[in-house]
């Protein structure tokens, strides 16, 4: 049985991580995403595993000039957290 973790990172922190999906490259998405993760955008809503996610970065800073500005935060259990911007 997997052991659940809470969440202790800040909205920053957060906030830094999910801004490193828009930015990031192959490499950061492999070591940020979960190993399995639902990715919902039109037309790629699925689940995917990291490795399969991290594949679809190929234009590093592709959004240079991000800024996310969070609307909310839901914690809907101990160790999931989800940011609305």
């Amino acid at each position: 049985m997997a052991t659940i973790r809470p969440i202790t990172a800040s909205k920053k922190e957060l906030l830094g991580i999910e801004k490193g999906f828009w930015t990031g490259d192959s490499a950061y998405f492999a070591a940020h995403a979960d190993v399995d993760c639902l990715v919902a955008f039109p037309e790629m809503a699925q689940a995917m595993t990291n490795a399969d996610l991290a594949k679809t970065a190929t234009e590093p800073n592709r959004w240079r000039d991000l800024d996310i500005r969070l609307k909310g935060m839901v914690e809907p259990g101990s160790d999931i957290v989800m940011l609305t911007y």
